[in-house]
């Protein structure tokens, strides 16, 4: 990892950063499974005002990050809602390293199907009901997240990121939303 870009929301009167930065993700997610785990995701802001923060750092290495900034820069949802920065190298005295991993909200999602099963054996379940379950699974969870849209299901979801400092550069591979899988590290800088 010697390489990257930064992605920055373009502030919006109509749309709140966070759905800027939750859209830009969803295109990225498309994207990033054709780098195989290479391409890293940073979020410099990271908790800010509770949120991700409005930049999208990218890593990995030079020719991966090069191609990726081509592809990135052909798109007119980054055109149009953010500022795309040149290719950088990653400083070489960096001393610091953090490690950005989704974060499971523990079952929440089983816990609520039981629960919708039993209801519905009953003939209690209504969509408030849902609504209500739904919130009270989502709502003790204070971490920053991404309000996503799956395109397998259609059904919407919260992508929780945790984000950890380390002591030390771990190499691994990172997920389809360039997060580690296998405890990898990024330099934080």
């Amino acid at each position: 990892m010697d390489t990257f870009f930064d992605i920055k929301a373009i502030p919006n009167p109509e749309i709140i950063q966070v759905d800027i930065v939750a859209a830009l993700m969803q295109k990225l997610h498309l994207i990033l499974p054709e780098f195989d785990g290479r391409i890293a995701i940073d979020f410099p802001a990271y908790g800010q005002g509770g949120t991700l923060g409005g930049i999208i750092r990218l890593l990995g290495k030079r020719q991966d990050i090069e191609e990726l900034h081509l592809q990135v820069s052909g798109l007119n949802l980054f055109n149009d809602y953010a500022l795309i920065e040149d290719v950088n190298d990653i400083p070489v005295n960096v001393k610091k390293f953090v490690r950005n991993k989704r974060y499971h909200t523990g079952g929440g999602n089983s816990r609520l199907k039981r629960l919708e099963k039993r209801h519905k054996q009953r003939g209690t379940w209504t969509p408030e009901l849902a609504k209500a379950s739904q919130e009270h699974y989502d709502k003790n969870i204070r971490m920053p997240h991404l309000n996503l849209k799956s395109l397998s299901t259609k059904q919407t979801f919260k992508l929780f990121i945790l984000s950890s400092n380390a002591d030390e550069n771990i190499k691994g591979f990172f997920n389809s939303y360039g997060l580690s899988i296998d405890n990898a590290t990024i330099p934080n800088f």
